[in-house]
């Protein structure tokens, strides 16, 4: 490995932490008024949808971590940071002869990163157990695609590129108050691409579990 190499892991670590920092630090603050919570969700992909075709497929590595901001009334909007992973494996082939060989495999990696913007209408001013909301989300999406090529198991070549590929999504979600200071939230959407291609899937179904403080 270059020292190149290492200097541009080691930048993005660091401001991964320094960005980590920054959020923990907004959310203490903004949490010690009654207008704001903090949610940390699993929100994995469970379904795809092309053309009409339902495929179950889970994304596993899904996570989401919003604040909350109910200013008045029946209305509220959230805004935070998503991280979207899957991984794809399989055989390589052989660019010139376009067959499949035993000694060549590749590793797809993609990862989103998200920002998400969502407008809630809660059906309840003041809700005693169940806050239940319809959700309108717009999402900034930085997608990165990593291909990565084996010979004998050992990488040979590796290629990345970056995209932005927005979102829009509408769902129903609900907080489900406790005795203690969290409570839990479930949510289900139904999420589309706004910018298109070959790869990106028509629509895609995304379930959310987590806490809320």
């Amino acid at each position: 490995m270059t020292n190149y190499s290492v200097l541009n892991k080691a930048k993005k670590h660091i401001l991964s932490i320094f960005f980590i920092a920054f959020y923990i630090n907004l959310s203490a603050q903004l949490l010690e008024s009654d207008e704001y919570r903090l949610s940390l969700s699993w929100t994995p992909i469970v379904c795809f949808v092309d053309e009409g075709n339902f495929t179950p497929h889970i994304l596993p590595v899904d996570v989401e971590s919003l604040i909350h901001y109910k200013p008045f009334g029946q209305y509220s909007f959230a805004s935070g940071f998503g991280y979207q992973r899957s991984v794809i494996s399989g055989p390589g082939f052989s660019i010139a002869s376009s067959v499949i060989e035993e000694d060549l495999s590749y590793k797809w990696i993609t990862s989103e990163y998200r920002f998400p913007l969502q407008f809630h209408y809660h059906f309840m001013e003041n809700p005693s157990k169940s806050d239940v909301f319809l959700t309108v989300e717009f999402i900034n999406n930085v997608l990165s695609d990593k291909m990565i090529h084996y010979e004998d198991d050992i990488r040979n070549s590796v290629s990345a590129e970056f995209y932005y590929r927005p979102l829009m999504s509408i769902g129903l979600g609900s907080f489900f108050k406790t005795e203690k200071a969290i409570g839990i939230r479930i949510e289900g959407g139904l999420e589309t691409y706004l910018r298109k291609n070959m790869f990106a899937r028509s629509y895609q179904i995304k379930m959310g579990i987590g806490i809320v403080f």
